[in-house]
């Protein structure tokens, strides 16, 4: 403060004391209107609660997943008791301010609507918070919802609540939502603008809060969003349309039911008590109308409702009779005095033109849904003719050989001719500079085309049927080892690498498909294909690093790298970028899981926080990215071996191990080779899935991890297709095995399903426990950084103990007891010893029960004849002795469980039995 303001200070101070002393009553108009430092204070202090309101907003957490329900009671509370000391504070600065200081930051900023407007968000913060975590805070703020209803009392057995509907935009939705939030909202005095308009946004949505999304949280807005509200929707024209449209969609009676007719009429009626809302004094002439209008062609329509212009009233069937008039009048004018369309004079037949036929069939709309994967609906498996082998099969094939060889089809398409009917269907027409068409026709097949790559591989495997028989080393390099116009080659000696290439070359040719781009693993194989060679070929002596189906294939070495190349490190961070970057890793067999993993988290932590494309990121994100990021750049050092040291009388053994955290899943497969030197263990692949976003427990988890597992088993056997004496499956969840190892019955739907198809795909496999310490798998269901990946043991050879059996860990003997909590209820059944009647055994040779009723009979019509001393019986007739053996058989199968209850009834009445 001043020294001229303390002066100002002092002397009111004085005045006032003075004031006192004398007996008089101080006002404001007596004294001089000046700013003191209790104002000062005041104001300073509702700045402060603002910027206090601002911080509690931002320390909001922005998922669910990260929010503590009650932390967030606690901001509720904070920022409520703020709000209210707000209030309280500017009720009394209203009260005391001097006019003369009215343009003070606290006026002109507008202090109280930006409290309020950061009150508002708070809120709506903390109830999506709440609607997300499906709880209720227990401060719950009833103010709003009483001053919502207006004329709602606050006795304690008061009315219930009147909830205000959501409004999307429909027309037939808005007569009833205008009415209610007018009454309940709009006519509220006890309400501002402000709140009004908030109220409004709140209970809009689709296209009718795009409408007024873009207008700010302030009181003038409220007059503007209502009035695009009934500009647009409160039309009598556009509004009646659905209610004729519905009207058009009744179905017709199946059967005469008084249901259906009661049904049939209330319908009506209420889409005519509908109209009437909008003043239609005829329904039907209305129907005419609309249907009369919803035959003609669009350009009609559309002329139709121009001539209308801004009119809310719904036309009658006088404006149509004109309007049409009018048109018939301006048509005839326009077509001739004869209303008639002039003929042309003559046909000219063009010459040079060719007809083509194409398939023209009547389809009908159904609103079915395709799967997006193209698999059946109803098995969930391809039917579709896939010429060629899954990516994988392939990249798991070639590592089986010790020695191996790659090849490429030089410009397939081109290769393969077009029969000469077809040509037509590929013709291109040139036009010279003097308009002479030209035609011509390609002869071969075209790239880009949709059916090029089904052609060009469909020949290419024909090609195997015709000359396959005298190539037969070559058949397998196409059949297995080709992905498209790549083909691969592989043999345990080199001597027989070579046959293949050189037999694989002559059954290309023999097709018409030079081979170029040959690869090996040894140069003389390259060298004995260049010798035989009669023309002119590609071949490379690993001058650049080839590439293996995308894979980097340093063939020297014989060993898989990566090479990775991300965005430059000034590039803006964003959702985009980073997808973009995470995009160009290329690992199909999952060698790099323990790094690609916190990638894949990372992603669903972006989604999480529904952060736009093009937005930067949150700090926190933007540091786990760098980290990142330079994994992904230090990748390049890592060497995998290609081969899987298989050989001729070598024992393999697949062992598949399985983990899951709160964040990922994983499973990851090596196979186990026993030769008479050696016993080596290699990775094969691996594949994680990040933790669905409906929290699960830890044990459920791990039998979903269990469940990847046995896919992914299923599938590299089936891949392989060798010898493989022993199949060991390895979890470190004790809850997860013994849900396995029993019944799947005996457990609650979701523990059920998963261990029936466990137990399916792994019948003939042997489930172990695994410590976690020594769970391979754990390294990509938590991540590990590039540089512990390159050196990790466990990662690349799995547990040492695995060759030796006798140091397996210890298996559990018992059940783990936390298994039992996703235990099914126990079922009560009432069990009885029956002893079999063998005298009858026609009932276990007919399995239908018309037969055995059939049978059974013409035995009693036959029994019933052979008694010549007995009366006819009534029941001679085919439908009578049916009906008795019927009865005949409930007795049998009857007779055996209830035979002692029989025998005690066959008793007199007076019988011992009975007392």
């Amino acid at each position: 403060m001043s020294n001229t303001e303390k002066k100002q200070t002092r002397e009111s101070s004085d005045e006032v004391a003075a004031s006192i002393a004398s007996g008089t009553r101080v006002t404001r108009s007596a004294t001089k209107e000046k700013l003191s430092d209790e104002h000062m204070l005041k104001t300073a202090g509702q700045f402060n609660r603002i910027a206090t309101i601002k911080t509690l907003i931002e320390s909001l957490p922005l998922s669910h997943l990260e929010a503590d329900i009650d932390e967030i009671i606690c901001i509720k509370e904070a920022i409520d008791e703020i709000h209210k000391t707000f209030n309280k504070e500017h009720q009394y600065i209203e009260t005391t301010w001097p006019s003369t200081f009215i343009t003070h930051d606290y006026f002109t900023q507008n202090a109280q609507g930006e409290e309020i407007q950061c009150h508002i968000e708070a809120q709506s913060k903390i109830r999506k918070l709440c609607r997300e975590l499906n709880v209720t805070p227990k401060t719950v703020n009833k103010v709003e919802e009483t001053s919502v209803t207006e004329g709602r009392t606050k006795e304690i057995n008061r009315l219930p609540d009147i909830p205000i509907p959501k409004f999307s935009g429909d027309y037939m939705a808005w007569p009833s939502f205008k009415d209610l939030f007018e009454s309940l909202v709009l006519k509220s005095s006890k309400l501002s603008d402000v709140q009004k308009f908030h109220y409004l946004r709140s209970t809009l949505e689709g296209s009718a809060f795009k409408m007024i999304s873009r207008l700010s949280l302030q009181n003038t807005s409220l007059n503007i969003a209502w009035k695009k509200l009934i500009d647009k929707f409160d039309s009598p024209r556009l509004a009646v349309n659905p209610h004729l449209q519905k009207m058009l969609k009744t179905t017709p009676s199946r059967k005469r039911s008084a249901i259906e007719l009661d049904e049939m009429i209330n319908y009506v009626g209420d889409i005519i008590e509908g109209l009437n809302l909008f003043e239609i004094q005829n329904p039907w002439e209305a129907l005419g109308v609309h249907q009369i209008i919803k035959q003609q062609d669009e350009q009609t329509r559309t002329e139709w409702e121009r001539s209308l212009g801004n009119s809310k009233t719904y036309p009658s069937f006088a404006q149509l009779r004109t309007y049409f008039a009018a048109q018939v009048t301006a048509l005839e004018n326009a077509c001739g005095v004869e209303g008639k369309e002039q003929k042309p004079q003559g046909k000219l037949k063009p010459k040079g033109k060719l007809k083509v036929k194409a398939f023209h069939t009547n389809t009908r709309e159904d609103t079915e849904k395709v799967p997006f994967n193209k698999t059946c609906q109803y098995c969930k498996k391809d039917h579709r003719p896939n010429l060629n082998p899954d990516i994988t099969d392939v990249l798991i094939w070639i590592r089986k050989h010790q020695f191996l060889f790659s090849t490429d089809i030089t410009k397939i398409y081109r290769q393969i001719k077009v029969h000469k009917d077809d040509w037509v269907l590929q013709r291109i027409l040139w036009i010279d500079d003097k308009g002479n068409e030209t035609p011509y026709y390609l002869t071969t097949v075209t790239y880009g085309m949709r059916a090029a790559p089904f052609l060009a591989v469909r020949t290419l495997l024909q090609l195997v049927e015709d000359e396959g028989k005298n190539y037969p080393l070559a058949v397998p390099c196409i059949t297995q080892g080709r992905y498209v116009d790549d083909i691969f080659g592989g043999a345990d000696t080199q001597q027989e690498l070579i046959e293949i290439a050189l037999q694989l070359k002559k059954l290309c040719n023999a097709g018409g498909f030079p081979l170029a781009k040959w690869h090996s693993t040894h140069e003389d194989t390259i060298i004995a294909i260049n010798a035989d060679r009669n023309q002119e070929a590609i071949i490379t002596f690993d001058c650049d690093t080839p590439k293996i189906l995308g894979l980097q294939w340093d063939s020297q070495r014989d060993q898989f790298t990566f090479a990775t190349t991300l965005s430059a490190d000034n590039e803006k961070t964003s959702k985009r970028t980073i997808l973009s970057n995470i995009a160009k890793i290329f690992d199909p067999l999952g060698f790099l899981s323990p790094v690609v993993i916190k990638a894949k988290m990372l992603l669903q932590e972006l989604w999480l926080h529904k952060i736009k494309w093009d937005d930067p990121i949150p700090q926190r994100l933007s540091t786990q990215w760098r980290a990142i990021k330079q994994d992904l750049l230090e990748l390049n050092q890592i060497t995998i071996p290609r081969w899987l040291n298989t050989r001729n009388g070598s024992s393999t053994e697949l062992h598949g191990f399985s983990d899951a955290s709160q964040l990922a899943m994983a499973a990851v497969i090596y196979l186990t080779v026993h030769n008479a030197s050696e016993q080596q263990t290699i990775l094969i692949c691996s594949k994680t899935k990040v933790a669905p976003l409906k929290r699960l427990s830890i044990p459920r988890l791990e039998l979903t991890a269990a469940l990847l597992l046995s896919k992914l088993t299923q599938y590299i056997r089936n891949t392989l297709n060798m010898e493989i004496t022993a199949t060991h499956l390895w979890t470190d969840s004790r809850v997860a095995l013994t849900w396995i190892r029993s019944h799947a019955s005996r457990w609650k739907d979701i523990v059920r399903n998963r261990v029936t198809l466990i137990q399916e795909l792994t019948s003939n496999y042997q489930w172990n426990y695994v410590p976690g310490k020594a769970n391979p798998a754990d390294c990509a269901s938590r991540g590990l950084r590039a540089n512990q990946l390159k050196d990790h043991p466990l990662w690349w050879t799995g547990p040492s103990w695995l060759h030796d059996p006798d140091s397996w860990p210890e298996q559990p003997t018992e059940a783990d007891k936390q298994s039992e909590q996703e235990a099914r209820p126990g079922i009560s059944l009432a069990a009885t010893i029956s002893k079999p009647d063998y005298h009858w055994d026609l009932v276990h040779k007919h399995s239908q029960l018309p037969k055995l009723l059939r049978i059974t009979a013409a035995c009693i019509r036959f029994i019933a004849h052979a008694k010549p001393h007995e009366p006819s019986s009534p029941n001679l007739t085919i439908c009578g002795s049916l009906e008795s053996s019927r009865l005949f058989w409930i007795k049998a199968l009857l007779r055996p469980t209830l035979e002692s209850t029989a025998h005690v009834l066959n008793k007199p009445a007076n019988s011992a039995a009975f007392n």
